[in-house]
């Protein structure tokens, strides 16, 4: 005949803290069956009650401002901020709603027509390369054999030397019959 493992009962909260605390990552499934095989008596919702009650959650850590990147500040961009302190520090807080309003619209003045001016610039690259081919193809037909220079929209100058065989005249050729032959003979 086995005896039966004589039951402890129900465990008390130190009891519970320490069987808790034994565990090294414990779960209320864990933490439970561990109270259990000491021979404690009690249940599954027992033990999650328990946890609920005396057991505190580690609490996050407060958010950190990620390290600095890039380089360290110049001792003239270090005197500007604090001349920019020592002006706005003395002002109350309706001046400033008033300065921080106007500057944001002004910032956003200054992104739409920044934006605008780069979609206009995107606008005329189709032109501006069309033109450029063409003043090519045009300057390469009375000058066959010489080195032309061409300034490129970057402020680069290449020179092209106009072969027939050239495969760059033959592409401003191929381009050309694509943009129309209107296009070539209009000056």
């Amino acid at each position: 005949m086995t005896a039966e493992p004589k039951s402890l009962g129900a465990p008390t909260v130190d009891q519970c803290e320490a069987v808790y605390g034994s565990i090294p990552e414990p779960t209320v499934r864990t933490f439970h069956a561990k109270l259990l095989a000491a021979g404690y008596d009690i249940s599954l919702s027992g033990a999650q009650r328990f946890i609920a009650r005396h057991i505190k959650k580690p609490q996050p850590k407060p958010h950190q401002a990620p390290a600095a990147v890039g380089r360290p500040l110049t001792l003239e961009e270090l005197s500007l901020i604090q001349k920019d302190l020592a002006e706005l520090q003395p002002l109350d807080a309706a001046a400033l709603k008033i300065m921080l309003e106007k500057e944001l619209l002004v910032y956003n003045i200054m992104l739409m027509r920044f934006s605008q001016r780069k979609a206009d610039q995107l606008a005329m690259a189709p032109r501006k390369s069309a033109a450029m081919v063409k003043s090519m193809f045009d300057a390469t037909k009375g000058a066959m054999g010489s080195a032309i220079p061409v300034i490129m929209p970057d402020g680069r100058i290449i020179d092209v030397t106009p072969n027939e065989q050239n495969e760059v005249s033959s592409a401003i050729d191929l381009f050309l019959k694509k943009e129309g032959v209107a296009s070539v003979g209009k000056h």
